[in-house]
């Protein structure tokens, strides 16, 4: 079973964080997507972050923001980590993190 982690953060007026996150402990894990631009083109790569060590876990790379993308890189989080019950994962609310596919893999890591 997953965990939703609920927080937000913004930038202050001095130009530090601010905001609260409740849930960066050893069983969290934190999902980004960003874009990479070559030559000719731009690549999308997905990260999860262990949210205690900020360790990567699990990463993807595609030519398209397609929800496969998202995915590969879970999977291949949950792979590495084998996460325990309660685990807790953050991401933005973006359409390939809240897409049922994304979704069933987060419900049926148990």
């Amino acid at each position: 079973m997953f965990q939703s982690c609920l927080g937000y953060s913004l930038v202050g007026r001095f130009g530090g964080l601010s905001g609260h996150f409740y849930c960066l402990s050893r069983q969290s894990a934190l999902a980004d997507i960003t874009y990479i631009r070559l030559r000719a083109e731009f690549v999308y790569l997905a990260v999860i972050l262990d949210g205690f060590s900020r360790k990567v876990v699990g990463w993807a790379l595609e030519r398209t923001l397609a929800t496969r993308l998202t995915k590969a890189a879970l999977e291949q989080a949950i792979a590495e980590r084998q996460p325990p019950p309660g685990w807790v994962h953050h991401s933005d609310r973006g359409v390939q993190y809240a897409s049922d596919e994304y979704g069933r893999v987060l419900q049926n890591t148990r």
